[in-house]
This record gives C-alpha cells, sequence and structure tokens, in this order.
C-alpha cells in the first residue's frame, strides 16, 4: 500500500462527550480526511475494553464481567471452565474459517460502542452520488496522502463523506489489556499463556471485523492498535516479556488488518523501543508517538526509523499535547517543536523530505478523560499544525 499523508492528520480515539454527535461534530469540523470513531468512556465502565473488544468471552463466560462493579477476570479454576473455553474456540474456528455470522459475534455491542455506530450513520447521512474507479477507491483517489491500493471484492460503488481519504478504527492492545486483566489470584493474564492467546485471539478477529465493517461506507480503513502496555518492554520488573511475545501478539493483529486491506498502525504513549515497530514482516505501516513528551526517545532508533520510513512506513506525530498544556500552546509553538525534532534526526541521516511525506499529526493521545473544552482545543490545534505542514508540503 502506497500511503505519504505529508501532513494529514487523524485522532487516537477517546473524546469526553456521552454524546456520539458532539463527538462527531469536533472531528468532521477539525479531521475531515482521516475521521475516527469516537470512543466515549464517560459514558461508563461499559465503553471500556472489556465489552468493546472483549465481548464474545464475556459472552461464553471465559471472562467474568460485572459492569455495575467495574471489574473483569478470569475464573480459570472454576467449574465449567474447560466447557466454556470449548464453546469460545468453537466460535473462534467457524469465525476463522469465514463463518460471517460467528465474525459477527466480535463485532462492538452496540450499547458498548456507541460512538462507532453513530460514526456509520454519520457517514450514510454524508452521502453523496459518484461512482468509483475500483472497488474501494474513492473519488479523492488522487489527493495528496491517498491510498494506491484498491479494497476488497464487494466495497461500495458510491463512498460516503466525499471530504474523507480514510476512515479510522482503533482498538486497545493485548499488551495493555493483558496486563489490566486478571485470573481469580490476582495474577496478570498476560503472563498465563492460554489466557494471553485467548485475549490475542479474540481482537484478531475484532480487528478483522472492525476492518471490514469500516471498509462498508466506501473509504479504506486505518486500524489502529492502543498499546501503551508495551512500554513494559525492557524494564527490570518485567524480564520475561521478550521482544518474541511482543511481535507474536501485535504482528498477528497487523497481518489480519493487511489481509482485510487496510493500514495498520500502532499508538503508544510512553518512551519505548521503537525498533519493535520498525522492522519485520508484520510491521505496522504508521507508528505513532507522544511526540511533544517523548519525542528525543525515537533519536536512538533513527536508522532504523530511516529504514521503516524509506519503505514506505508512516511516523505518527503526537505533538499536541493533551494535557493542560495545550492552553500555552499554539500551532506556530508546535511546529516549532516539530520541526525541532526534526532537525535532530536530519543530524542522525533523516531527509527532511523523507520525514515530512510520511507524517501524520496527531494529538498525543487521547482526550477521553479531559474537559470538552480542552478537547476542542487540542482537535483545532492539531488541524492548524496539519494545515501549516501541508501548505508548505504544497509549496
Amino acid at each position: 500500500m502506497g500511503f505519504n499523508p505529508a501532513g494529514l492528520a487523524t485522532g487516537i480515539g477517546s473524546l469526553p462527550f456521552t454524546e456520539p454527535e458532539e463527538a462527531l461534530e469536533l472531528i468532521w469540523e477539525n479531521l475531515p480526511e482521516i475521521p475516527h470513531w469516537p470512543q466515549l468512556p464517560q459514558r461508563g465502565w461499559v465503553e471500556g475494553f472489556v465489552f468493546q473488544f472483549l465481548s464474545p468471552l464475556v459472552k461464553t463466560g471465559v471472562l467474568t464481567a460485572d459492569a455495575a462493579a467495574g471489574r473483569a477476570f478470569f475464573e480459570t479454576a472454576a467449574p465449567g471452565w474447560d466447557r466454556r473455553l470449548t464453546e469460545f474456540y468453537e466460535l473462534y474456528l467457524r469465525a476463522q474459517e469465514g463463518d460471517r455470522d460467528a465474525l459477527a459475534e466480535f463485532a462492538f455491542p452496540p450499547e458498548a460502542a456507541a460512538g462507532f455506530y453513530a460514526f456509520l450513520e454519520w457517514v450514510k447521512k454524508k452521502k453523496t452520488p459518484g461512482k468509483l474507479e475500483g472497488p474501494g477507491v474513492s473519488e479523492a483517489a488522487e489527493a495528496p496522502g491517498a491510498l494506491e491500493t484498491p479494497g476488497p471484492p464487494g466495497a461500495p460503488e458510491a463512498p460516503g463523506a466525499p471530504e474523507a481519504l480514510y476512515f479510522k478504527g482503533q482498538l486497545a492492545g493485548p499488551l495493555s489489556i493483558g496486563f489490566a486483566l486478571k485470573d481469580e489470584q490476582g495474577r496478570p493474564a498476560y503472563y498465563n499463556e492460554q489466557l494471553r492467546e485467548l485475549i490475542r485471539q479474540t481482537l484478531v478477529l475484532h480487528a478483522r471485523w472492525q476492518a471490514q465493517a469500516l471498509w462498508a461506507p466506501g473509504r479504506p480503513p486505518i486500524i489502529f492498535i492502543d498499546d501503551p502496555g508495551v512500554s513494559v518492554y525492557g524494564r527490570s520488573s518485567y524480564i520475561t516479556v521478550t521482544r518474541e511475545m511482543i511481535a507474536a501478539d501485535l504482528g498477528e493483529i497487523f497481518r489480519t488488518v493487511h489481509e482485510a486491506g487496510a493500514l495498520a498502525g500502532v499508538h503508544s504513549c510512553d518512551a519505548i523501543d521503537w525498533s519493535l515497530f520498525f522492522a519485520g514482516e508484520s510491521a505496522p505501516d504508521i507508528v505513532n508517538l507522544d511526540a511533544y513528551n517523548f519525542g528525543e526517545s525515537l533519536f536512538p532508533y533513527a536508522r532504523e526509523a530511516k529504514s521503516f520510513l524509506e519503505r514506505g512506513g508512516v511516523l505518527a506525530w503526537g505533538i499536541v499535547p493533551t494535557s493542560e498544556k495545550a492552553w500555552e500552546e499554539s500551532g506556530e509553538s508546535l511546529l516549532e517543536k516539530l520541526t525541532a525534532l526534526w532537525r535532530e534526526l536530519e543530524k542522525r541521516g533523516l531527509p527532511r523530505e523523507l520525514l515530512q511525506g510520511q507524517a501524520l499529526i496527531t494529538p498525543a493521545c487521547g482526550a477521553g478523560l479531559l474537559a470538552p473544552e480542552l478537547a476542542g482545543r487540542i482537535y483545532r490545534l492539531t488541524r492548524t499544525v496539519s494545515g501549516a505542514l501541508r501548505a508548505e508540503h504544497a509549496g
């Protein structure tokens, strides 16, 4: 897939609203080329990762979840565990073999992802006449940043939201979930090979379903795996978490997204070993970092980053702070901060043209727990920085 965003902008996912329409208005006002569906954590615990992404585990009883109490855990020693596992794996295998009804069980429950379904309805309302040149290819295919590869067979002929080039989705990552969920004895699920596999397999099929659902309105999807849990790698208290484990867990999701005809991205809002994502057959297309707080963490991996960009990879620069600091910044100050990072990378062998041509602009992280006014400020700053970069690139 050829993806040269040259400063296009998108968001991370969460916004601080209880009604989807407010979130969608903010998204479309500021990120019309790559709008994302909004996660709305302030609607309650049901909008969290357990019910959004692990619903099949909850339905089959493999994962015990209590929305009212805000807790979920695996009861591996409880009576009936083997029976519940069998039920899940029967569903999983049917979905893997192409059973559409089985795959639909890995979808968002409507009550757990109001923003996703409202996003699809929003796109339908924006639908305009027009015939595609090929399945999944929009009239905007010639615009800067447009995806060159057509989508899967059966994509609709008349796309929605004519200003959009892509539709972005997201899901929580296996490390973050694996360390957040515990077994009945309080041990992280990630350390239990069977539980880790259950989480990964569920996320893999959800990613497939979400990519297909976002293809339906007629734009190529971008699916980000949000996994700040990757930051445990290399820490002395997590020495059993290996590079191979991370590659296996995330790589299978990336491959599934690619098989669905979508672009795969990964987001982590910490200073991590970025080389984890820059090489290998299952590498993502987009690597998103909190450039405002941790941009310098990329410097030790400049050589790997250059190879990644030269192969067509994209760096998504989270240059807009998702904190009160956003009130202190302007589009000009943030652009200067980004430019300063790029100057340092130029000294390490990355040409400015390559950095800018393969750059996305995003907020540093999600905004779901912030004040609505602050979220609006963050999205407007993201639009401003993106607009300045795109104007410079076009010139």
